[in-house]
């Protein structure tokens, strides 16, 4: 199986319709602030992983159980910063659940401030 990434304004409603199917599978939602969003799609055009960039910000993130381990989260990562770098965003933030925090601190993200449940 290759992962292929690709960046994209969500201007495509079958594009916007995948990224919106795969965060509701994880209670997550779109914003309306993201701008680009990158996407991780099998062979077969399958949305495997998403993640946003909304202004300085990384929010929207969601990874399918399919490619979860082996450091994919990282690959995913790696593709967002890149592409955040490439807009002019050096100065980024991370919305997530603190479920997901320890994930994020292996990228480089440390905890600012922690909202319970």
């Amino acid at each position: 199986m290759t992962i292929s990434f690709a960046r994209s304004k969500l201007l495509r409603r079958q594009v916007r319709q995948d990224v919106l199917d795969l965060l509701a599978h994880y209670d997550l939602g779109l914003d309306n602030d993201v701008e680009y969003m990158v996407e991780a799609r099998e062979d077969d055009g399958a949305l495997v992983a998403c993640g946003g960039i909304a202004r300085g910000v990384l929010k929207s993130i969601a990874i399918s159980d399919s490619v979860r381990g082996g450091g994919f989260a990282l690959s995913l990562m790696t593709e967002l910063i890149n592409t955040a770098w490439d807009l002019g965003r050096h100065d980024l933030f991370l919305y997530t659940k603190p479920d997901n925090e320890v994930l994020f601190a292996q990228g480089g993200f440390t905890t600012l401030a922690s909202v319970p449940g």
